[in-house]
């Protein structure tokens, strides 16, 4: 049912089924090294075992699914004997069968090629490790054909006014540790964001990883402690999305209005920076903040930006007990991108920021950076 062979005799139209999809464990090193940075596309992640016989992570790939190969990257520690297990159970799986076993790994790059295997979840589980650190494991790839191609986004909702409500719509996520472009380059037309999550807006981001089903569900058992701490809380957020300028605001001075932002951000258009949002100073959960000037809507096409500091809700809302351990998503429950946005002309000045006037049918991109601190 496998074999196995070297990562350059992958064929090209097989993808990886894996990625930011959400993965289990039996135990992890720390809060920090969990079993979901072993999906998330990156080999500056990873997922760390404790050291001991039958450490296990598993994926659930969300239904059955084809598979064709298993790629593992190993970090600084391996095991020299693993199996490879699958099953067709919804989580937690009750039943797994053996596709791959092997006493010989070798670290680095190691791909299993399947045949005639098609599963829900898929489990690697160690039995003997190279060294004392366990399983390092930076990337585990499930490879198979595309899946059916994800619906499109609703588009923004436009009021009677002419006002462009920019909640749900088609924003993006990414931690900022994966983005090395500056700001001026992810907020203009043309940037490639097809590797970001999509983003729940109004949400937090734990809701949008959440929703997109790449992290287990904080909120059920001990799952808490699967969700990796350091991942939310140590790093900033990018925000991004698509617009287009109603015809009803066709040579109209317009407003960009942020209704909850919690609590700092930084706002990019165009690949200039047109604000900046500082709540380091308490006043309530949401408060209708401003955005900074742009001069970019003469355009026919452009970009909007904004990049959120390191933050913490504010400290006088109300949330539920704290657990023993610290977990920011529920000692923060409030913290959130915002409240909502929106796009419109004759807003007060004491609530908005002027972006120039518009020119007819102009796009947008506007992206917001956040972290949690």
């Amino acid at each position: 049912m496998s074999d196995q062979m070297s990562a350059a005799q992958t064929p090209p139209a097989l993808v990886n089924l894996a990625f930011q999809r959400v993965a289990y464990q039996s135990g992890a090193i720390d809060d920090n090294q969990t079993a979901h940075l072993a999906t998330d596309g990156s080999e500056r992640t990873y997922w760390e075992s404790r050291p001991e016989v039958g450490q296990w992570i598993a994926i659930d790939l969300g239904r059955p699914t084809a598979l064709q190969r298993v790629r593992l990257q190993w970090g600084e520690g391996y095991p020299t004997d693993y199996r490879l297990e699958v099953s067709d159970d919804t989580v937690p799986a009750s039943k797994w069968r053996t596709i791959h076993q092997t006493e010989q790994g070798t670290g680095g790059t190691e791909e299993i090629v399947l045949e005639g295997v098609t599963a829900r979840q898929v489990r690697l589980v160690a039995t003997r490790y190279a060294n004392a650190r366990g399983c390092v494991l930076r990337e585990f790839e499930v490879l198979g054909s595309p899946g059916p191609p994800s619906p499109l986004p609703s588009p923004f909702a436009i009021r009677d006014d002419g006002a462009l409500v920019m909640s749900g719509g088609s924003w993006k996520l990414q931690n900022a540790m994966f983005v090395d472009d500056a700001p001026g380059v992810i907020s203009r037309p043309g940037f490639d964001d097809a590797t970001w999550l999509p983003a729940v807006v109004p949400g937090t981001v734990l809701t949008s990883y959440l929703r997109h089903g790449a992290i287990p569900d904080p909120r059920i058992g001990d799952q808490q402690t699967q969700v990796s701490e350091s991942f939310f809380t140590n790093n900033d957020f990018w925000y991004r999305t698509t617009f287009i300028v109603p015809e009803a605001n066709r040579g109209r001075r317009l407003w960009l209005a942020f209704d909850g932002i919690n609590w700092q951000a930084e706002i990019y258009c165009n690949g200039v920076s047109i604000g900046r949002i500082d709540r380091r100073v308490p006043a309530g959960p949401f408060r209708r903040q401003r955005g900074g000037p742009s001069r970019g809507n003469e355009q026919s096409r452009g970009a909007r930006a904004a990049r959120r500091a390191p933050g913490r809700a504010n400290p006088q809302t109300p949330g539920p007990p704290l657990p023993e351990r610290r977990h920011p998503w529920r000692r923060q429950p409030h913290v959130r991108f915002q409240h909502r946005m929106e796009l419109a002309a004759d807003h007060p000045r004491s609530q908005c920021r002027n972006l120039g006037r518009s020119a007819p049918g102009s796009h947008g991109r506007c992206v917001a950076r956040r972290s949690f601190g």
